[in-house]
């Protein structure tokens, strides 16, 4: 016959505190209790700046050229559907953004110029400060050949000239001779804007804006200024980064500040002369104490330069107990 035995462990509680025994040791509170058993204590954040930076026109006016097809609805999505004016008159193509909430840094164009190779197309901005049009390039379409490519211009300091009150308007003008049967075709425009703006090459900005992933437990947040404080102590496996861009032909680098202090959790990524988009993280651990600070920066190797993020996120969670 088998005799069989169980033990089993004993709670029980005195003015509210938890004793417990495990067979070995005794635990009288809830921390001692952690601490035996190696229950991690939850803590984390993830916050995110994931507003699309770019912006797309809200209509488009024509005082030159012909509609062959097509309406500003075209030019917000590249699907290979255009926006197309043709030279049976001089063109002139005005675009309009609204809701432009920080630095316009960059004019974005993706489409077709079917045309002469000695026809020079003039990209201008609006310039509010000056009342007057700005050129931005003086060749914007410099393939003629009418198969599709896309263009990056940057727009000039200061780019506070160019928008007021949410407002950036771009306008296309043919400045040469007209063909009537040349035609340029819109499949998508934009203005890109900063969410960061770096003035002093090596100097580290804030990165702000952001909302929650999740909600927080353990930490306290200021999410304009883009600050988090952790209330409890302990080790922390960090991570920042995602997909974004910035000014052509820059080196950025992004690092994760505690009070104030660079840590070693960063990441690099460079932007060539396209306005490439592309991934970059960075990741670690790291110890600290209660009440830390905590924020995420970024700086570059060139002065007045910007940075724009499709999806950052900046996060963490405590890994020890």
């Amino acid at each position: 016959m088998w005799l069989i035995t169980s033990s089993v462990m004993a709670v029980s509680t005195s003015n509210y505190a938890i004793v417990t025994y495990d067979g070995t040791d005794l635990a009288t509170n809830t921390v001692s209790i952690m601490d035996t058993i190696e229950l991690v204590q939850p803590a984390y954040f993830c916050l995110s700046s994931s507003s699309d930076p770019r912006i797309t026109a809200d209509s488009v006016s024509l005082s030159g050229g012909g509609l062959v097809s097509g309406t500003v609805t075209n030019t917000r999505t590249i699907d290979q559907t255009y926006y197309i004016v043709d030279e049976t008159s001089r063109p002139d193509i005005r675009f309009t953004f609204t809701n432009v909430t920080a630095e316009p840094i960059e004019i974005l164009f993706e489409g077709y110029y079917d045309g002469n190779p000695a026809h020079s197309w003039t990209l201008y901005l609006w310039d509010f400060t000056d009342s007057s049009w700005d050129v931005i390039n003086s060749d914007a379409l410099p393939d003629t050949s009418g198969a599709d490519f896309g263009e990056v211009y940057p727009i000039p300091e200061p780019q506070t000239n160019y928008v007021s009150g949410g407002v950036v308007t771009s306008r296309w003008y043919l400045s040469a001779s007209i063909v009537a049967a040349n035609e340029v075709g819109f499949d998508y425009t934009a203005i890109l804007q900063a969410q960061v703006n770096i003035e002093t090459a090596g100097v580290f900005t804030a990165v702000g804006g952001y909302g929650e992933c999740v909600t927080s437990k353990r930490f306290t947040h200021d999410l304009t200024a883009g600050t988090i404080t952790n209330t409890v102590a302990g080790v922390y496996d960090f991570s920042l980064g995602g997909s974004g861009t910035g000014s052509t032909n820059t080196a950025f680098r992004g690092a994760i500040f505690t009070n104030d202090v660079i840590s070693p959790v960063q990441f690099y990524r460079t932007i060539g002369g396209g306005g490439d988009i592309g991934n970059a993280w960075g990741h670690g651990s790291l110890a600290l104490p209660a009440g830390t600070k905590i924020d995420a920066r970024v700086t570059s190797d060139k002065d007045n330069s910007h940075a724009a993020f499709f999806d950052f996120k900046f996060k963490c969670e405590k890994i020890d107990n």
